[in-house]
Order: structure tokens, then C-alpha cells, then sequence
């Protein structure tokens, strides 16, 4: 299995299990009522490769999906698809968009290998993720919602580089973020996020080529 299949059945998985109408009763099979519409999952990053191969597979199940862009004009809605805007730049949100969605999978971020990493670039790669975490948190705060879940992309860039190959003491996901670009970019990315408290779940991924 690809690293990104795994992380889109990671992702499919916690919605599932976040979705009460399949919460297991007394120990069994979860019991799933057939009359209640699928849920809507709000996506920040969509746009992306992860993004839209997690859509597919939402929409494959009849999930509903509304991705979030700073240009909705340019997607390709289709049944069960559409686009919404947002700005972390500007902290702006489609407020109804918000309010629709029961699941929330925050992908958003500057890719970090497309470009030199020139101070400029630098930031825009961590702003890109720490703005859109902020908006997240500061929309569940102020916006009535129906929001279950919160899953947020991280990346194995908190751990640093492995100290020898092979690895004589695999990182383990308690460990401290790594002093440097990355691990404080990725420190700063998950605080944004832990405002939202107990519906959050954190998927640190490693980089897609």
C-alpha cells in the first residue's frame, strides 16, 4: 500500500468512527441507519494531490465534500462536490460552508519542496499552515456548527533527521519536536490546531514527490 493510501484510510477510518450513527451498541457490529443522510466533510487543501484522491474516495462512498478554496470560481463542482471560500491570509471563511460540514480534514499548507527556501518562502510555508489552523479554531469558536472531527495534517518533520541509518531508536510519536525549520514549523502547525481540544486527531506525514 502507498504512503498516501494509507493516510487517506487513515483519514476515511476516523470519520467513520466519529460519525455517531455508527457508533457500536454494546460491544457489536455498528448499527447504521440507512434514512440518515451520508456526512458533509469540509477539506482545506483539496486542491492537492492527498486532497484530491481523499475526495474521490469520499465521494466513492457517498460522503458529501466541500473544498475549501481562495478560488471557488476555478473548481469543478459534480454531484455531492462543491467549492467554498477562505482566506487564512485575511481569516475569512464561508460561513455556511462551515456550518454544513460535520468533519473537518485541514490539509492546507505551501508545498515544501517546490521552491528555494528563501525567507520569504520560509514563511509562507509555515503561515500557509499556522493561519489556517488559527481560522479553523477561531470558526469553531465563534460559528454555530455540527462539527464531530477535526483531523489535521502534520509531518515527520517535528522528529528531524534520523541520527544513523538504520535508526538504532525509532522516533516515537511522544517525542519533542526537533530544534530547526521544519520541527519548529511543525510545533507551530499542531498548536494552532490544539485549541479545538478533543475532536482533534493529528496525521504526521512524510513528503510527497
Amino acid at each position: 500500500m502507498k504512503v498516501d493510501e494509507l493516510s487517506i484510510t487513515g483519514f476515511l477510518a476516523f470519520i467513520y468512527c466519529s460519525n455517531p450513527k455508527n457508533a457500536p451498541m454494546n460491544g457489536n457490529r455498528p448499527q447504521i441507519d440507512v434514512d440518515l443522510p451520508m456526512p458533509t466533510v469540509l477539506i482545506t487543501g483539496g486542491t492537492g494531490t492527498i486532497g484530491k484522491s481523499l475526495s474521490l474516495a469520499l465521494l466513492r462512498k457517498n460522503y458529501k465534500v466541500i473544498i475549501l478554496t481562495r478560488d471557488p470560481s476555478a473548481g469543478q463542482p459534480q454531484p455531492g462536490l462543491s467549492y467554498s471560500y477562505w482566506d487564512p491570509g485575511k481569516q475569512k471563511i464561508d460561513s455556511d460552508a462551515f456550518c454544513s460540514a460535520d468533519h473537518i480534514i485541514h490539509l492546507a499548507g505551501a508545498g515544501v519542496a517546490d521552491k528555494r527556501w528563501s525567507k520569504n518562502r520560509k514563511a509562507e510555508i509555515r503561515d500557509s499552515r499556522v493561519k489556517g489552523g488559527e481560522l479553523l479554531v477561531h470558526s469553531l469558536k465563534n460559528l454555530p456548527h455540527k462539527i464531530n472531527s477535526l483531523v489535521s495534517s502534520s509531518a515527520i518533520g517535528w522528529y528531524g533527521p534520523d541520527p544513523a541509518v538504520p535508526n538504532p531508536h525509532p522516533f516515537k510519536e511522544t517525542d519533542p519536536w526537533a530544534p530547526g525549520f521544519l520541527g519548529e514549523t511543525c510545533r507551530d502547525w499542531e498548536n494552532s490546531i490544539a485549541p479545538a481540544g478533543e475532536m482533534t486527531r493529528l496525521d504526521r506525514k512524510s513528503t510527497r514527490l
